[in-house]
């Protein structure tokens, strides 16, 4: 079986781009909403193209700062779980591992372990 990339994920690997000017796009980190993602920057029209899924991440995360989602715990079967709505699915994905360390009696602290 092969896997295929598709342009998106292509793109988002590269080292340098071309800028629809005729110029080479070089990849940088600008700052988004307070937080680090990835873009390239023309070196002709000093045009700046940010990563779309990175900008995409730092939006949720900036919008969590500006109010905090509130999750309702539900259980099935043996477990209890934490429902996340689909916006925010990409703060967690799918098969990762969450590390929960207690901060206090009801606060605790949340680390992904990709």
């Amino acid at each position: 079986m092969c896997d295929f990339m598709n342009e998106k994920e292509l793109e988002r690997d590269l080292k340098v781009l071309k800028c629809p000017c005729g110029g080479l796009m070089k990849q940088t980190k600008v700052k988004l909403y307070g937080f680090q993602v990835r873009a390239w920057k023309c070196d002709k029209c000093k045009e700046i193209t940010v990563d779309t899924i990175e900008s995409d991440r730092a939006r949720v995360l900036n919008k969590l700062r500006e109010k905090p989602l509130v999750l309702k715990a539900g259980e099935m079967t043996d477990s209890t779980y934490i429902r996340f709505p689909k916006e925010y699915s990409m703060l967690v994905p799918l098969g990762s591992k969450v590390e929960i360390t207690p901060k206090g009696e009801k606060e605790f602290i949340l680390k992904i372990k990709s």
